[in-house]
């Protein structure tokens, strides 16, 4: 499987790792081709690709991908995160799926629970959680078939 991991910082690149040994044909993407040989020695092929304003890069590689993740930080992009990742995802446009890792910070403050639902979303989010959610209705929106993954 052709496996895109947009985003190789701590959970990309541990991702993109374990993807490429299990035996996928993965492909990452950072701002820059900083530690390219540490990761071609992984099995995983580094490409420089950026969403601040336009795409800037090597784009095509999300072409034809079976699978692009999205792991980008919010912090990363600011109030331009959910336009970054819509453009993002329609630039993945005839991927198979697209899978944006999100946070579980767009739930307000509730008892622990093992699960949250999608109705325990802050009726008013704060602005952090106002971002978070634009972005995964961004990537939900933008055309391939998608999965927001809430991680904590």
């Amino acid at each position: 499987m052709r496996i895109v991991v947009v985003g190789l910082g701590w959970l990309g690149t541990a991702l993109a790792v374990d993807l490429a040994a299990r035996g996928h044909d993965v492909h990452g993407t950072r701002t820059t081709l900083e530690g390219r040989s540490e990761l071609a020695d992984r099995d995983v092929t580094l490409h420089r690709l950026a969403a601040r304003p336009e795409l800037e890069g090597d784009a095509e590689v999300l072409r034809g991908a079976d699978r692009v993740v999205f792991c980008l930080p919010p912090s990363d992009l600011g109030d331009a995160y959910g336009e970054a990742l819509a453009r993002l995802a329609r630039g993945a446009g005839d991927a198979g799926q697209l899978v944006h890792c999100s946070s579980t910070g767009v739930h307000p403050d509730l008892p622990a629970h093992p699960w949250t639902r999608e109705e325990d979303v802050a009726d008013d989010p704060d602005p952090r959680a106002a971002r978070l959610l634009e972005a995964e209705r961004a990537v939900l929106a933008a055309g391939p078939p998608a999965t927001v993954l809430r991680l904590a």
